[in-house]
């Protein structure tokens, strides 16, 4: 059986998932459709399939899937009207560009029935997965830190217009805040500090975390970093354990004192492999065709977005909030 798939929005992430699911032999690309006539043209050349410019184009196909690839602005209507129509739906971040549009989202996937899978890439990310695996093995990080890096903020003309986008912690940094909970757990405390330098919206923010049983986290992000190296780095300290990611090329495991620290590297895997862009639709497919659960549910996503929020409420109170 063949999964037919259409993809709204030839873009980055278009492309991207266009490329991974090409080569998936369950699959059946059956059309892709964007406003930008060029883009479609070219994604659906390469996906041997037909160019649209609409969303109610590519439901009229017969697909069984949709994947939801366009702006962040669009993620509501285009979710929701596929799934009214019984369709599965992959969608990249965010749910939506506010938590009570996200919430309309989670309870349109639970009245469908539908496979909902959230582009939580790094979840499927070899480095992030090692983290997860020491996690499961009986590491218990005490102590995380994060950096998270955006070059500049220019390359999409609205991705600093917080009514499009829900602000700058849902672009890259949500992938954080869904992090933490994955490797950490629930936080019970959040304070946030955000300034709008260099932009005309928030883009330098610094987040701390409290957890149950004393554990703490924090995020430092920034939106005009010039990409130095490493892009993004994750740090979590254990009982005089450590782990250290290094963007998702290698990560380090230090695994007691006087103890030689260890590198895993990545850096001949495949770039869709190491962001865990591959994994991520080969789960999709998977839990589409029955072989598996939903790779997470999409509460998942909407307990990401909640800490968005939660960051928001504290910038403009100046208080912690209590989660």
């Amino acid at each position: 059986m063949s999964v037919r798939v259409g993809i709204l929005g030839a873009g980055d992430m278009g492309r991207m998932h266009g490329d991974m699911l090409n080569k998936d032999p369950r699959v059946k690309i059956l059309g892709v459709a964007d406003l930008d006539e060029k883009r479609a043209d070219l994604l659906a050349h390469q996906c041997g399939a037909k160019a649209l410019s609409t969303l109610d184009q590519l439901l009229e196909l017969g697909l069984d899937a949709v994947y939801v690839t366009s702006p962040n602005w669009t993620h509501l209507e285009a979710v929701t009207k596929s799934l009214a129509a019984g369709l599965h739906v992959f969608s990249e971040k965010p749910m939506a560009t506010s938590l009570a549009d996200a919430r309309l989202v989670m309870e349109a996937v639970e009245r469908s029935g539908r496979i909902y899978q959230l582009g939580f890439n790094r979840r499927f990310a070899p480095v992030y997965q090692f983290c997860r695996e020491r996690v499961e093995a009986g590491f218990e990080p005490m102590v995380v830190n994060i950096r998270m890096n955006e070059g500049e903020m220019t390359n999409r003309p609205w991705i600093t217009d917080r009514a499009r986008t829900g602000g700058y912690l849902n672009e890259n940094t949500i992938h954080f805040m869904d992090m933490l909970r994955w490797l950490v757990g629930e936080p019970t405390e959040v304070f946030a500090l955000g300034e709008a330098n260099c932009y005309a919206d928030q883009v330098d923010f610094v987040v701390a975390f409290k957890f149950a049983g004393g554990r703490m986290a924090s995020i430092t992000t920034s939106g005009h970093a010039t990409w130095f190296y490493p892009w993004e780095r994750m740090e979590l300290v254990g009982d005089h354990e450590a782990i250290a990611t290094e963007e998702v090329l290698r990560v380090m495991h230090a695994p007691g004192v006087a103890k030689p620290a260890i590198w895993y590297d990545y850096f001949q895997v495949t770039k869709p492999a190491q962001w865990g862009y591959e994994g991520g639709d080969r789960a999709f497919v998977s839990a589409v065709l029955g072989e598996c659960p939903s790779a997470f549910p999409a509460s998942e996503g909407f307990k990401a977005m909640t800490l968005v929020e939660a960051c928001y409420e504290s910038i403009r109170t100046g208080q912690k909030v209590v989660l």
